[in-house]
């Protein structure tokens, strides 16, 4: 092709043949400029022609899909680089009206620079909520720190991590991955629940065991999270699993036979725990819990307890706030933020899951509870709402 237009061009820029004793010098010079404006034109379409070709070429089709798909180098280690591939952020609206992750397997979550950067975005509005509501109810520690803490506050050393454990919030997933980071197993898929919660606990360092100055200098430096979840979908979480007539967990039988009897004995006249069936509702079990005539020590557990109690946010300047309702995504960016790709995060099925956060669900079980009850509910975990910024419960519970 381009040799045809070579030849073109020649054709045009030579005189014709048999004219030259006809043509006058002016019409020689006229010529001249013509064919000059010719080749000009020529050879810019020549131009055009190249470049497209060059960008029609395979290799440049090749790279263009390669910076589409934000395919970067595996081995970059820091956060600006580790954001890589693609994550597909589609999310469903669960029944506190948040944002909650899809089913999807956390093998395919790989996030992108823009997931990273929405992320820290979020987890700084989460704070902020966090910290305004601290202003309002205040500091829970005076003196020493360490009396305070819970047991359940975990240190990895290597990942320069703290992890505040709050049960029925993922925590026994998050106790695997603690396991694996401190090199104790190579995977969490090695790990079960009942190992996870008893003696692989005990292989965990804890903030509380620290020396003062030892846990100052780590609180200081450290990364720091924990996770939130909406109080009334955690309630029924803790009572489908531990409590609930038709419990598939596997030590369900001994919270039956101690906490679940001890409810029906305040709640129903002559109750035998002995002879009678065991068949505990829902409905007692909320009135339990906000029962004024019931101790609050009496009533309280670490599976239903306030996160103000066993995570002391208000004292401690937490870094990062997970939430239940998009715990894929928020474990993902932490795994990445601490350097810890090589480790999967564990799927809820190796834990028990209830499924309470599903909207269904929760009308079912909260339909029938009493206004009232509802009410103080909401009063005893109140704190709970403002600090992770959950909306108050509406009418939506008791079906109207």
């Amino acid at each position: 092709m381009i040799g045809t237009i070579h030849d073109l061009v020649l054709r045009m820029a030579r005189p014709r043949e048999g004219t030259a004793n006809r043509d006058s010098q002016s019409d020689v010079k006229a010529m001249t400029s013509r064919s000059r404006l010719s080749v000009l034109l020529v050879m810019v379409l020549l131009t055009l022609l190249s470049v497209l070709v060059y960008l029609q070429s395979p290799l440049q089709i090749g790279l263009a899909k390669h910076m589409a798909g934000e395919k970067f180098p595996t081995h970059q280690r820091h956060v600006s680089d580790v954001m890589r591939s693609t994550l597909l952020p589609h999310l469903l609206r669960n029944s506190t009206g948040r944002a909650n992750s899809s089913l999807t397997d956390l093998h395919t979550v790989r996030p992108t620079v823009s997931f990273m950067v929405a992320k820290r975005k979020e987890m700084k509005t989460r704070r902020d909520v966090l910290r305004k509501a601290c202003q309002h109810y205040g500091k829970q520690v005076s003196g020493d720190l360490r009396k305070h803490l819970s047991a359940n506050i975990f240190v990895d050393d290597e990942h320069r991590v703290v992890y505040c454990a709050v049960p029925k919030i993922a925590c026994t997933s998050w106790k695997k991955v603690f396991l694996v980071l401190n090199k104790s197993f190579q995977s969490t898929s090695e790990i079960s629940q009942y190992f996870a919660n008893r003696d692989g606990q005990k292989m965990l360092t804890r903030l509380k065991d620290l020396p003062p100055s030892e846990m100052s200098r780590v609180l200081k430096s450290y990364d720091k999270f924990l996770f939130a979840r909406h109080p009334f979908s955690r309630v029924l979480s803790a009572f489908r699993n531990k409590l609930a007539p038709d419990s598939t967990f596997e030590r369900a039988g001994v919270w039956q036979r101690t906490v679940g009897n001890r409810i029906l004995g305040i709640y129903r006249e002559n109750h035998q725990s002995s002879s009678d069936g065991y068949d505990l509702t829902f409905e007692e079990f909320i009135r339990y819990l906000t029962d004024p005539a019931v101790p609050s020590q009496t009533s309280s557990n670490k599976h239903w307890s306030k996160i103000f109690d066993q995570c002391l946010p208000c004292d401690i300047d937490y870094d990062i706030i997970g939430k239940f309702e998009t715990l894929r995504e928020d474990s993902e960016y932490i795994l990445r933020l601490i350097h810890a790709e090589h480790v999967t995060f564990p799927g809820s099925e190796s834990s028990s899951p209830t499924g309470s956060s599903n909207q269904t669900k929760l009308e079912s079980y909260y339909k029938n509870v009493p206004l009232v009850d509802l009410q103080n509910l909401y009063k005893r975990f109140r704190v709970d709402f403002d600090l992770f910024g959950y909306d108050p419960p509406t009418l939506a519970f008791k079906g109207s």
